[in-house]
C-alpha cells in the first residue's frame, strides 16, 4: 500500500452470491440396540448435495451434544 492524492472515486467488484440449495431430509431412520450403551443407526439418504451427517444426542432434558459425523 502506498500514499496517493485524495479522490472522490472508488471502484468495487463483488461476486454474485448464489443461495445454496437445502438438502432433502433423510428418511426411514432405523435404530438397533446393540448393548446398554450402543445403538446402530441407519437411514435413507434422499439428497446428493451434502457432505455428510452430524449425529448429536440428548439425554432427558439436558442439552444436545455432538457425537460424530
Amino acid at each position: 500500500m502506498g500514499d496517493s492524492v485524495y479522490s472522490n472515486e472508488v471502484a468495487v467488484t463483488t461476486e454474485e452470491w448464489i443461495s445454496p440449495v437445502v438438502p432433502d431430509n433423510p428418511s426411514n431412520l432405523l435404530t438397533e440396540a446393540v448393548s446398554g450403551n450402543q445403538i446402530n443407526l441407519s437411514w435413507t439418504d434422499n439428497s446428493d448435495n451434502e457432505y455428510g451427517f452430524i449425529i448429536d444426542r440428548k439425554i432427558g432434558s439436558g442439552s444436545w451434544k455432538y457425537l460424530t459425523t
